[in-house]
């Protein structure tokens, strides 16, 4: 049997045996984390239930996810742009670009206020 279809199937096995429930904190989830990092050893034993919290904590720099860092990393870029194209005058303050990354930096604020306020 491929590798992908026993994974599938030791997927729903350990998501049914933990209730699609987070093994560290007990919230609802349906991701399923390889405790060795080897996407291909999809033992059941190896296999364990985690919410997006806990399993970004185990996997911070995850290709092809978008983590809280790696959105805060996004952030913290285009304040620096911003920064930069106001100081150099290449374009006012009222610009569209501008004032479009103001909003971006604002929505993260905003998110990690909540978060923030969801971990205490």
């Amino acid at each position: 049997m491929k590798s992908y279809k026993i994974f599938r199937k030791n997927r729903l096995l350990k998501l049914e045996q933990t209730n699609y429930k987070c093994e560290t904190c007990d919230n609802d989830t349906k991701i399923v984390h390889h405790k060795d990092k080897d996407r291909v050893n999809n033992e059941l034993s190896n296999l364990k239930v985690l919410c997006m919290k806990h399993h970004i904590l185990l996997h911070p720099r995850s290709k092809g996810t978008f983590t809280s860092m790696s959105r805060h990393r996004c952030i913290v870029k285009i304040n620096n742009y911003i920064n930069y194209v106001l100081r150099h005058d290449i374009c006012k303050e009222n610009h569209p670009i501008i004032q479009v990354s103001k909003i971006l930096i604002e929505f993260e604020k905003q998110i990690l206020r909540e978060r923030m306020g969801k971990d205490s």
